[in-house]
C-alpha cells in the first residue's frame, strides 16, 4: 500500500519535546477512516499531539503525512483484534461456565476480561515496543 494521507495544520502548543497541531478543515474529513488519529473537540477542530522533532514553534504552519499501512496496522490494532479476542473468550467461556446458571453473563465478562487485558498491554507496552513506530513525516510550511 503505497498511498499517503497528508494533513496540514497549525502549531497551538508546544511543551515537553511535544506539539500539538491543530489541523486545517478538509471536506473528505467525514468520510474518512483515518479518524482515529484525530481528536475531536467540541467545536468540531481536529488535533493530534506529536513529538515535537524539528523544533517547531507555536503558529508554524506544518504538513504531517502517514503512510497507509501505518493506518491499516493502527486499525487492526483498535478494531479487529479485540473484536477477535472478544468472540473467542466469549465461546471460550461458554464452555468454561456451562454448568452455571447464569452462564451467558459469566461468558461475557469473560470475553471483556480479555479485551481489557489487551487494551492494558498494547497501551502500556505498545509506546515502549520498536515493533511498531508509524512513520508520521512532519514538514515546516
Amino acid at each position: 500500500m503505497n498511498e499517503e494521507l497528508v494533513e496540514h495544520g497549525i502549531v497551538v502548543k508546544t511543551e515537553n519535546g511535544f506539539a500539538e497541531v491543530e489541523l486545517l478543515g478538509n471536506d473528505n474529513c467525514e468520510e474518512c477512516s483515518a479518524k482515529l488519529f484525530c481528536k475531536p473537540r467540541e467545536d468540531k477542530s481536529r488535533t493530534l499531539k506529536l513529538t515535537n522533532s524539528i523544533n517547531l514553534k507555536n503558529g508554524d504552519n506544518v504538513s504531517i503525512s502517514i503512510k497507509g499501512r501505518n493506518l491499516i496496522a493502527a486499525t487492526l490494532n483498535l478494531y479487529f483484534y479485540p473484536l477477535l479476542i472478544l468472540i473467542i473468550s466469549i465461546f471460550l467461556g461458554s464452555r468454561i461456565f456451562a454448568d452455571y446458571t447464569l452462564s451467558e453473563l459469566y461468558s461475557f465478562l469473560f470475553g471483556v476480561a480479555f479485551v481489557v487485558i489487551y487494551y492494558f498491554t498494547l497501551f502500556s507496552f505498545g509506546k515502549k515496543s520498536v515493533t511498531y513506530k508509524p512513520d508520521v513525516i512532519i514538514n515546516k510550511i
